[in-house]
């Protein structure tokens, strides 16, 4: 391709997107790094425009996912989802 899609013009395309591209779905898994198991939670962002958070309870035969809290107002930060993930309910 000549280098012209490459390295060149990296910053650009990326500036391009981020400015005009909207997310419209997202969805993430919440576990306790290092590892990818248990799952905790998840955090979803759908058509609706608002961010949601789920946390799993029961075992993997019997798990049940809970609606705890929807954000209006962006994404939340990594202490929020930690906070309510872990909390005893």
């Amino acid at each position: 391709a000549g280098n012209v899609m490459s390295i060149r013009g990296r910053g650009e395309r990326r500036e391009y997107v981020e400015k005009t591209w909207e997310e419209v779905y997202h969805f993430r898994l919440l576990y306790k790094k290092p590892f990818f198991f248990p799952i905790y939670g998840a955090l979803r962002y759908g058509t609706g425009g608002m961010w949601e958070l789920y946390k799993k309870f029961g075992k993997m035969e019997q798990e049940e996912w809970k609606l705890l809290r929807t954000y209006d107002d962006g994404e939340p930060g990594a202490a929020e989802i930690t906070k309510r993930i872990l909390a005893k309910d």
